[in-house]
């Protein structure tokens, strides 16, 4: 079973897609800070993060960089709600797999996330 990170200060939209992942299959972990990010990626082997890029703590973009450093062959996606193909291409320089723009549609991040992972 694949372990995924959803990091997202917004509290209702990670339980929500948290709740989604979990009913596809996946072992859910969420925090709201990068800090807490690097916390479990210090005990936990992550598959995936979706990682949003405006953080209490972190800018988003040095969070994905922090994860690929801990874990280089976890998967990370950036879900924001700004979105602009500069920022897409910023995202993919620092290390981001994906790049989906709020509100995502689940289906589509679940085919996604079940491609990659199965690649």
């Amino acid at each position: 079973m694949a372990k995924i990170l959803i990091l997202d200060d917004e509290k209702e939209l990670a339980f929500t897609f948290g709740a989604i992942l979990e009913m596809e299959g996946y072992e859910v972990l969420t925090a709201e800070k990068g800090s807490e990010a690097e916390n479990i990626l210090k005990t936990e082997k992550i598959d995936a993060a979706f990682v949003d890029l405006h953080l209490p703590d972190m800018d988003g973009m040095a969070v994905v960089k922090l994860i690929k450093k801990m874990s280089p062959d976890t998967k990370v996606g950036i879900m924001s709600g700004d979105h602009s193909p500069e920022l897409e291409k910023t995202a993919h320089e620092n290390g981001a797999s994906w790049f989906f723009a709020k509100p995502a549609d689940p289906k589509v991040v679940l085919g996604v996330l079940q491609n990659d992972l199965l690649s």
